[in-house]
C-alpha cells in the first residue's frame, strides 16, 4: 500500500470515528488527508470501497490480535475471558478506530451476512465457542448472528464508554463487563 493510500485510510478513520459514515465526502476527506480528491479515486474507486477497506482493516487487525489464543482446557470462564480480554484490550488501546469500527457497523454499508461469511473473525470467535461449549457440555444450537452481534456490539459499546471517561478504565469494570457479556453466553448456552 502506497503511502498517500495510508494517509487516505488515516483521515477516513480520524472522519469516520468523528462524524460517522454520512457526512464523509469526497471534499471532507481531501480537505483532512490534504489532497485533491481525484488522487483519493486514484487510489480507491469509490468513497463506499474506501469505507468498507478502512472496515476491514480494522477488522483483521483484531483477527490478528486473537487468533492464536490458547482454550484453557480446564476453565471455561478463562477460556472465554482468554478471548474477550484480547478482543476488549484492542478495542480500548485503539479507540479511533473502535469508533470507526462501530460507527461504520451501525451504517448502512454494513451488511453482516455478506461480511461474516467471509470473515476470519467471526469464525474464529464462533469456532472457539462451539469448541468451549461442546468441551464443557454447554453446546446447544443457538443463533450465531444473535451471539455474534451481542458481544461485539456490547463490548464496543463499552470500550467506547472506557474511552469517552464515562467508566473508569479498571481491571474491576472490565471484569464485570465481562462477566455480564459471559454470564449472558453461558445461560444462552446452557442445555436443559
Amino acid at each position: 500500500m502506497s503511502e498517500t493510500s495510508r494517509k487516505i485510510i488515516q483521515g477516513v478513520t480520524e472522519l469516520g470515528a468523528e462524524n460517522g459514515m454520512y457526512g464523509m465526502t469526497s471534499k471532507a476527506i481531501s480537505k483532512k488527508c490534504e489532497c485533491s480528491e481525484g488522487v483519493i479515486f486514484k487510489h480507491f474507486n469509490t468513497l463506499d470501497e474506501l469505507k468498507k477497506q478502512v472496515y476491514y482493516d480494522i477488522d483483521n487487525e483484531i483477527y490478528q490480535s486473537i487468533k492464536n489464543i490458547d482454550i484453557d482446557e480446564s476453565d471455561i470462564k478463562t477460556s472465554v475471558w482468554n478471548i474477550w480480554n484480547k478482543y476488549f484490550e484492542f478495542l480500548l488501546m485503539n479507540p479511533i478506530k473502535t469508533k470507526y469500527y462501530k460507527n461504520f457497523r451501525s451504517s448502512n454499508l454494513y451488511i453482516s451476512h455478506d461480511h461474516a461469511e467471509n470473515n476470519d473473525h467471526y469464525h474464529t470467535i464462533m469456532s472457539a465457542i462451539n469448541e468451549i461449549s461442546e468441551r464443557f457440555g454447554l453446546y446447544k444450537k443457538i443463533n450465531y448472528d444473535v451471539l455474534w452481534f451481542f458481544i461485539i456490539d456490547n463490548s464496543l459499546s463499552f470500550a467506547m464508554r472506557i474511552s469517552d471517561g464515562t467508566i473508569e478504565n479498571t481491571e474491576k469494570n472490565k471484569q464485570t463487563i465481562f462477566n455480564i457479556i459471559f454470564n449472558q453466553i453461558i445461560e444462552e448456552l446452557r442445555v436443559g
